[in-house]
């Protein structure tokens, strides 16, 4: 895996960070990567209150966006205060994700991190537009993380496709779980290789033969799959075969 040298945080402005920041200070002190932290902020309100006086409008974005910039630059200045070196940045644009990603390419973090929400009349996590919109668009390494902390050795899941459909010739799979072994061994984790699959459903099965047989069909797919994987996932191993997990 590349170094991670340059992380960009997210920082959202409607819900809490705690853990996006938590995990960006936890991989900077592994790896001593500079941390950009950046809110991309919009304010329908105010923009409604200025709609026709474009000078003041822009005079109170502005203002809005000094606001914002001091609440990161406290931030900045305690994870400073623990030996990390940490830039600010804040940008005014009605659509977020959009936002989010012009920055990351502009600044060309190894790392971009987001940190989902919680929806509390659900109790769990839901992606909200602007997250996908994230994981469909954003070009670089995109890590979101939840409103818990990790464990202390974490188990890293790369999933990969042994038989590399649309990819003949492996790499992204190799790249994943490079990146995987990587984080894991920085991490003090374990690296786990997630591999899943689907056999010819019976219901789709017609000839009665294989009807018959569909006992030994599935055996038959099975291995095919596990030799697959395993043979992909040589290069990761020890020699007794304790370092990744499949």
């Amino acid at each position: 895996m590349t170094p991670l040298n340059k992380i960009l945080v997210n920082l959202e402005e409607q819900h809490g960070n705690d853990q996006a920041l938590d995990k960006a200070a936890w991989l900077a002190e592994r790896t001593g990567a500079a941390i950009e932290l950046f809110c991309c902020c919009f304010n329908l309100a105010l923009r409604n209150a200025w709609l026709f006086d474009k000078e003041a409008g822009l005079h109170a974005q502005h203002a809005y966006l000094r606001q914002i910039e001091s609440k990161l630059d406290r931030i900045a200045e305690t994870l400073e205060g623990r030996g990390f070196s940490v830039g600010v940045d804040v940008a005014w644009d009605r659509h977020h994700s959009e936002g989010v990603i012009r920055k990351a390419l502009r600044y060309e973090p190894d790392l971009v991190i987001h940190q989902v929400a919680r929806h509390s009349r659900l109790g769990h996590y839901l992606l909200a537009h602007h997250d996908w919109q994230l994981l469909r668009d954003c070009a670089l390494p995109l890590l979101l993380v939840k409103d818990h902390r990790w464990h202390q050795a974490p188990r890293i899941a790369a999933c990969v496709d042994p038989f590399h459909e649309g990819d003949n010739s492996g790499a992204l799979d190799r790249h994943l779980l490079q990146q995987a072994a990587w984080l894991s061994e920085h991490a003090g984790g374990s690296l786990h290789a997630v591999h899943s699959y689907q056999t010819l459903p019976q219901s789709a099965i017609f000839d009665e033969h294989v009807v018959t047989d569909y006992e030994a069909l599935q055996k038959r797919v099975s291995q095919q799959h596990q030799v697959a994987l395993r043979r992909l996932l040589e290069p990761f191993m020890d020699p007794e075969g304790s370092r990744c997990t499949c």
